[in-house]
């Protein structure tokens, strides 16, 4: 009777495991990506954003930026969307 018992929960026993790792690694709640306030940043700052873009800030609005590439062109971004400066 034991054995059986023992035999079944060694057959459940690796199921239970990856539950338990799936459950540490993927439903875990993530850190939200901390960005930079717009009050902190000015006109001619060079920034990177959370999606990768380097550039410097040529106009700032009440809730976007303006961003300028080194090609000369215009990107209008998220004042959110700032990671950090860039130095």
């Amino acid at each position: 009777m034991i054995e059986h018992a023992f035999s079944a929960f060694v057959g459940i026993a690796p199921f239970v495991c990856l539950v338990m790792i799936y459950a540490l690694l993927f439903i875990s709640p993530k850190k939200p990506q901390k960005s930079l306030a717009a009050k902190e940043l000015n006109i001619g700052d060079k920034v990177i954003t959370t999606g990768g873009v380097v550039g410097h800030i040529a106009k700032i609005n009440p809730k976007t930026i303006i961003l300028e590439n080194y090609d000369g062109s215009l990107i209008e971004i998220a004042d959110t969307a700032v990671r950090e400066k860039y130095l």
